[in-house]
């Protein structure tokens, strides 16, 4: 039925749902099999605006019509097109779209608008907008939103055609009332795009939206309605109404919709695509992309975000004053409250209980709370100031009111969280004190048991069963309480990533089986590399998606786009064994060597020699000076040719008109041969090849085919036909597909055909375009995903590397946007992989691949905070082997026993509690450390490295640091500011290691001093009781003798507790000479703790503890956690680090903050040279500045090595602000970077790229450049060489250059332009003229001959010295450009030499050679020198290049500010 004609809902309007298998079915129905090419058009419009009404009109549609609502979702309708030259024959079918009307007031679903609207402009050729009446202004919102929004989305094409159809109005002549409506949108439109960057590509969305009087069709009522009142005498017995149609209106409409075509397809022809082609989608590939698009459309949450444009400006708007707000609040810190609830247990230390423990917890979270509630109304507050201030919208403000909340509730939970830790801690340490209350309960009802308590005495094993049961009573509720914290935590850091980072995420419906997933498998493992592998599998229904998509040539895409369209072998070039696909696995190298044996030359000498020079003569019409200097590039073969001979040969040939072939034999004398490679010998044999057709006829061949990487093996074959009797005359390389390489590299074989020579293989275009996406997403997914798996193994490691780094434990913003921001770099480079082949990921792809990263940073997160409350739960594990002993004397009553624990575990209480107080102490020392170092921004650093590392103001930095700093400025600024960081750490944890080593060890032992008599004079194991005298209660001695002996320990004992000692006991706690203690060695222990029954075995146990935490204590070390120090120092990383995208241009770093997330790149401390990061003119550095270089500047793009203009390439990178600074800024920043250069540095650059390119890079000092100065009025020379090795593409596309520089030059009308060309001889084509580019290229015509240097220099001198303006130019610039190589002109250079000084000063020279050893011209260089104002050689120089090295020599040379 849809092949016949039939509509079919294929977006079900109830479900949002599209039947793709059914789409898919349909393909197999078509004779092409989806081959078919189609056009879509598509109607959109409000509802009851004619939409279908329209439709049925244009195309004799079937879909139905009436009053309000009635299609639904979206119908397909294909209509096969039977006039197919009427349209180009550009398509065979045409794909008709209705959709549901639009802007329902019964619509429940606040984003359908958005939704269906943003699906059919993605899809759509050409889109229909139909309107009744005026637009609405819900209507022009949703409009403006959805046409700025398909902007932003890599599909996004301007071939799309947008029309507009304004129907049931009176008055249908009137075009101007919609005109304006429709300017308005656009300018809205424009506006938003400039006020984003000022140097952002500038699309005109005028052209996009259609706005032209031929695009608007102005339409009246498609029937009108007749009211017939009751008149029985007429016979109308009863009031009715005759719909009455409108004969003109479908004629109209039919008409405007053939036109609307008609205009697509000229406006489809014109369109650039690839090698100039364009071809149609087809069914197959349109019935793909649905499925994609729709799935990006409902996937990504900040697609639809908002529906009007002014809510998208005041979100950036209210971006960045929610960073100011939020970002530069000092919060409350978990130091802060951890440190009051030590102070707070400190104060309540003898009532402490576990109740109060809870009570202080209770406290402390309503306090926070308080303090949060407080800062979060604080928030809203200014939010409120600001809304009323610039009108923000309800919906945009509510968005920042929630994010407040969300991030207020993440400091709020993380507090909250690591509060509840340090109680658990307290209240493990507590139990351990007072004896574990289930513990202490169990004995005390045990004691007052004696058949019980017997019970237990009998039987060991009794007691070991019972103290496990109710230890694991303990644990288990203790890791309940941990587990419940553990999950709130978990949910909410994945709710404030998500609320942070919006446009990282996808909207799945699979989300909270994702996150239970983690939690299950992941989050409470410490992670390792290989859980990438769990990740994947978890996630793989949204990875399993498409992933990739064609390359559309779009702004958003031109970056790949064009390296899409590079040759591949410049693809091949920038191959690398780290890339997840290389496109040279999939080629081969055929070497074919062209040779030629001496043997085989000289019977060519005595045969056709004589032939190819007659005609050579006959044709070109030679003299004897071309004709002798032809036959000395005989001189290769290994002859030495005889110039008087060769003379005589000419004249005799010249009277008998034939060549003798003994004379020609005898100018052909024994000499050196030379070889292939050489200068001299390449120029030689291409004359030969040129003008000795019949050579050919004795060459040999040999092919070779290698794997691309073997270069070592063609180097090999190339020399052995380059020495002895063999002469080289030839080596092509060319590019083939590999063959017998797998069925996967089979099946794609005209794909690969298509990618290797796409104007030999135009008819795989289509073929091509439709299923290079899914071809390179099988290859990715072969092998067990293995492709895929290496992609998102190296993220994940990446995650791993970045927050191990930082030991990050909680949410830090900058840090996961740090780590965003190198996945985003990460992608780029995938898609630079992906774009040889002609894809790139598409909008779902790139998000998969942050999506999955958000989840990877939340479960690394999640599982630090889990290692934080797990290690509170080991702590408390740790005490059950100590609590089992203690629990076993208690039921036994074993009294040493309990007194050896006892004395141990008082010991122990007093080193730790020591530790922990005096590393507590240490916290606000550290803390103004860090402060002095905590001042610097990344901008601050850079400007202080360039002093020092530039500007040598550190002598200790070698040369190899200063290139790592110039060529990999990020790299080198990431590295300086961790290991200063690191740095500091360890200083300061060293410090304070050895401060806590040494305060441990002098408090300890004067503990120990302080046990002196107690350990003397306590030598036989007495009860408790035996040391008092008589007391009314015995069973009190323990508690007392324990309150005495602490005091001794103390340092002082009250006096009352003395007086009830025994006489002959006394002297065992005397403390004379003791240290006393200010503090309390430790506050209050377990209850059942503060007793002892035998001094002996406790003052034993208690002095061997002391000693052994003496003997410990230089093993101690402090931890930047226990200093409260870790977090801010991890922050200040963040922040000294920065921005980590760098200048696509010079390579510097961007030096902005990274938590400013809205930042546009810039370099405040200037762009350095591009020429510091070896890019070269020729064989000269480019000495610009990113602010240097004007707008129509031709430059290579360091990515591609692309040529653009400057204007072109700060559309191509609209993240980034190029100049930035002031005038009086750029100035300082200029004359910074040229002393830079000139003060050595340059000259060690040039040196280290000659050695790494192994070709000569010149130094040249950088001038003066007068930023945004006028072009010098000067006399320019232009010198081409026209000699026969010029001929064809060389000649041409050197003409083109000269010509654009003419266009350059010809800006300042006082310049004049004189133009030489010539081979053995010279010849003025436009003599001291104005330049005008238009009219003087048709003099610049190629003639052909020899090469000789000194006849255009000659000319060219003449030229200067006879000029009566002389004096009237700043100077006489001379541009030369040859491409091989001559005599010296010594008879130009003694000419000139004659010259008056003041005149050579005026002369400037730029001399351009292809050659990569330019010899002659490099001595004519030398001579200018020395005696020209200035002279300038520039080897190795593409005949296309002219245009971008004269151009920027003239801006470099020209621009000069004479010094004194």
């Amino acid at each position: 039925m849809i092949v016949k004609g039939e509509p079919f809902e294929f977006l079900d309007g109830d479900s949002l749902k599209i039947d793709q298998p059914f789409l898919q079915k349909l393909i197999s129905n078509f004779k092409e099999q989806g081959q078919e090419r189609i056009l879509v058009l598509s109607v959109l419009g409000p509802q009851s605006s004619g939409k279908s009404t329209i439709l049925n009109k244009i195309f004799g549609c079937h879909f139905w019509t009436s009053v309000g609502r009635c299609t639904k979702g979206i119908y397909l309708q294909l209509l096969k097109v039977h006039n197919k030259a009427y349209f180009n024959n550009l398509f065979d079918y045409i794909i008709i779209l209705d959709t549901e009307g639009l802007q329902s007031p019964n619509q429940e679903d606040l984003e359908f608008d958005k939704k269906i609207a943003l699906f059919v402009l993605s899809i759509s050729d050409i889109i229909l907008v139909n309107v009744k009446g005026d637009i609405t202004k819900q209507f022009r919102e949703l409009v403006e939103m959805c046409i700025y929004t398909l902007g932003q989305m890599k599909s996004f094409t301007s071939t799309k055609s947008i029309t507009w159809c304004f129907n049931q109005n009176n008055d249908v002549n009137n075009r101007d009332p919609f005109l304006v409506q429709l300017v308005s949108i656009a300018t809205n439109l424009n506006n938003e795009l400039s006020n984003q960057n000022q140097e952002t590509e500038q699309i005109d969305y005028n052209e996009i939206l259609g706005i032209t009087e031929d695009n608007v069709k102005i339409l009246g009522f498609a029937s009108t309605e007749k009211l017939w009142k009751k008149n029985d005498s007429e016979g109308v017995y009863a009031d009715w109404r005759q719909l009455i149609l409108n004969g003109t209106f479908s004629s109209e409409a039919y008409e405007e919709g053939i036109r609307i075509i008609q205009a697509y397809v000229n406006k489809f022809g014109r369109e650039d695509d690839l090698d100039g082609r364009r071809q149609m989608e087809n069914l197959k590939y349109f019935i793909e992309k649905i499925e994609t698009t729709w799935k990006s459309i409902i996937t990504l949450p900040d697609l639809l975000e908002f529906s009007e444009l002014i809510q998208h400006q005041q979100n950036q708007f209210m971006r960045k004053q929610f960073n100011e707000i939020i970002n530069n609040y000092q919060y409350p810190t978990k130091i802060q409250f951890i440190n009051q609830i030590h102070q707070n247990i400190s104060e309540r230390n003898e009532s402490l209980s576990i109740e109060i423990l809870n009570d202080i917890l209770s406290e402390f979270t309503t306090s926070m709370n308080a303090q949060f509630d407080q800062i979060n109304n604080e928030f809203l507050e200014k939010l409120t100031q600001i809304k009323n201030e610039h009108k923000i919208s309800k919906k945009v403000i509510k968005k920042y009111e929630n994010m407040v909340q969300v991030r207020i509730d993440s400091e709020r939970s993380a507090i909250s969280l690591a509060m509840l830790s340090e109680i658990r801690i307290q209240e493990t340490n507590f139990q351990q004190k007072m004896g574990f209350i289930k513990i202490d309960h169990f004995i005390q009802q045990l004691i007052g048991n004696e058949n019980q308590l017997k019970q237990y005495k009998e039987d060991e094993s009794k007691i070991e069963s019972k103290f496990k049961q109710l230890w694991n009573e303990i644990l288990t509720q203790d890791k309940q309480k941990q587990d419940k914290s553990f999950m709130g935590y978990s949910d909410q850091l994945l709710k404030v990533i998500k609320e942070n980072f919006k446009n990282y995420i996808l909207t799945t419906k699979n989300e909270n089986s994702y996150k239970q997933q983690y939690i299950a498998k992941l989050n409470k493992e410490k992670p390792k590399q290989i859980d990438y592998l769990t990740s994947l599998e978890i996630l793989k229904p949204e990875l399993s998606t498409a992933q990739l998509m064609f390359i559309a040539n779009s702004s958003k895409n031109q970056l790949f786009y064009d390296n899409f369209n590079q040759s591949i072998e410049k693809k091949i070039a920038r191959c690398s064994p780290n890339q997840v696909l290389s496109i040279n696995q999939f080629y081969s190298n055929q070497v074919e060597i062209i040779y030629l044996t001496k043997e085989d030359f000289n019977k060519y000498k005595q045969k056709d020699l004589s032939i190819d020079l007659e005609l050579y003569k006959k044709e070109k019409g030679i003299d004897k000076y071309s004709f002798t200097s032809f036959l000395q590039n005989f001189s290769l073969f290994g002859y030495e040719i005889s110039k008087l001979k060769a003379e005589q040969l000419f004249n005799s040939v010249n009277k008998q008109s034939r060549f003798d072939i003994n004379m020609l034999s005898s100018c052909f004398q024994p000499g050196e041969r030379q070889y292939f490679g050489d200068a001299q010998y390449d120029s030689s044999i291409d004359m030969i090849k040129k003008i000795c057709k019949n050579l050919m006829n004795y060459y040999k061949r040999h092919v070779l085919i290698t794997d691309l990487s073997q270069n070592n093996e063609i180097e090999s074959l190339k020399g052995r036909f380059n020495e002895k009797e063999f002469f080289l005359v030839s080596v092509k390389q060319q590019v083939i597909l590999k063959q017998n390489t797998g069925s996967q590299i089979n099946r794609g074989e005209q794909i690969f055909s298509y990618i290797l020579n796409r104007n030999q293989n135009s008819q795989y275009e289509n073929t091509f375009k439709q299923s290079i996406a899914r071809y390179i997403e099988d290859l990715m997914s072969d092998i067990n995903y293995e492709r895929w798996k290496k992609v998102y193994s190296e993220i994940h490691q990446m995650i791993l590397d970045e927050i191990k780094e930082m030991k990050a434990k909680q949410f830090s913003y900058g840090l996961i946007k740090r780590i965003l921001q190198k996945i985003e770099g990460k992608i780029k480079d995938l898609n630079m992989q992906f774009s040889d082949f002609g894809v790139i990921l598409n909008d779902i792809g790139e998000r998969c691949i942050y999506y999955y990263a958000i989840f990877s940073i939340w479960r690394v997160l999640c599982f630090k905070q889990y290692r934080s409350c797990e290690r509170a739960s080991e702590q408390l594990s740790s005490q059950e082997q100590v609590q089992y002993q203690k629990f076993k004397a208690d039921i036994q009553q074993n009294n040493k026993e309990q007194s050896k624990i006892r004395g141990q575990s008082l010991a122990e209480e007093i080193i730790n509690q020591t530790i922990a107080r005096f590393q507590r102490s240490y916290c606000e020392e550290a803390k103004q450390i860090w402060a002095g170092f905590n001042k610097e921004s990344n901008y601050d650093i850079i400007k202080q490295l360039d002093k020092d590392i530039l500007e040598r103001n550190d002598n200790r930095i070698t040369d190899d640091q200063r290139l790592h700093y110039i060529k990999n400025h990020t790299d080198y600024v990431e590295r300086f500011v961790k290991d200063n960081i690191n740095k500091l750490k360890s200083d300061i944890q060293t410090k304070f290691t050895s401060k806590l080593q040494q305060d441990l060890k002098t408090y300890l032992q004067k503990v120990d001093a302080n046990t002196k008599y107690l350990y003397d004079y306590v030598i036989s194991p007495l009860q408790a009781k035996d040391y008092f005298v008589q007391q009314e209660n015995p069973d009190e001695a323990p508690k007392l003798l324990f309150k005495i002996t602490l005091g001794c320990l103390q340092g002082y004992v009250e006096q009352n507790l003395l007086e009830k000692i025994k006489q002959d006991k006394i002297h065992v706690f005397q403390t004379q000479d003791f240290h006393r203690f200010e503090l309390p060695l430790c506050s209050t222990i377990q209850k059942s703790d503060e007793e002892i029954q035998i001094l002996f075995n406790f003052v034993q146990a208690f002095k061997q503890r002391i000693l052994l935490g003496i003997k410990n204590s230089d093993l101690i070390q402090v931890q930047l956690e226990t200093l409260k120090l870790q977090d801010d120092l991890d922050a200040q990383q963040l922040r000294q680090i920065g921005c980590l995208q760098f200048c696509p241009l010079c390579k510097r770093k961007c030096d902005q903050e990274i938590d400013d997330s809205s930042h546009k790149h810039q370099c405040q401390n200037g762009h350095q040279l591009r020429g510091m990061t070896g890019v070269l003119i020729g064989s000269h550095p480019s000495l610009y500045t990113c602010e240097e270089i004007q707008d129509d500047y031709q430059i290579s793009l360091l990515e591609t090595s692309i040529i653009k203009k400057w204007k072109d390439i700060k559309q191509l990178y609209n993240g980034w602000i190029f100049s930035c600074l002031s005038k009086d800024e750029l100035n300082i920043q200029k004359e910074k970077f040229m002393k830079i250069w000139n003060d050595n540095i340059g000259r060690m650059i040039c040196i280290k790229l000659t050695q790494e390119i192994g070709k000569d890079v010149f130094y040249v000092p950088k001038q003066e450049v007068q930023l945004g100065g006028n072009q010098k009025t000067a006399h320019y020379i232009l010198i081409l060489d026209d000699s026969g090795s010029m001929e064809g593409a060389f000649f041409e596309a050197a003409k083109k250059g000269l010509v654009a520089f003419l266009q350059e030059i010809q800006k300042n009308p006082e310049s004049r332009v004189t133009i030489i060309l010539f081979n053995h001889q010279a010849r003025c084509v436009v003599d001291y003229e104005i330049p005008d580019a238009q009219v003087q290229q048709k003099e610049i015509q190629f003639r052909g001959g020899g090469t000789d240097f000194d006849e255009p220099l000659k000319l060219a001198f003449d030229k200067i010295a006879n000029n009566p303006d002389f004096d009237n130019f700043s100077s006489h610039s001379i541009f030369f450009y040859t491409d091989g190589q001559a005599q010296y002109p010594t008879k130009a250079m003694e000419k000139v030499k004659q010259f008056p000084s003041d005149k050579r000063e005026k002369i400037e020279l730029v001399a351009c050679s292809f050659e990569d050893s330019p010899t002659t011209l490099v001595r004519v260089v030398e001579f200018g020198k020395q005696y020209f104002g200035f002279a300038k050689i520039q080897a190795s120089m593409e005949p296309q290049m002219i245009a971008q090295v004269w151009i920027e020599e003239v801006s470099q040379v020209t621009h000069q500010i004479k010094s004194g």
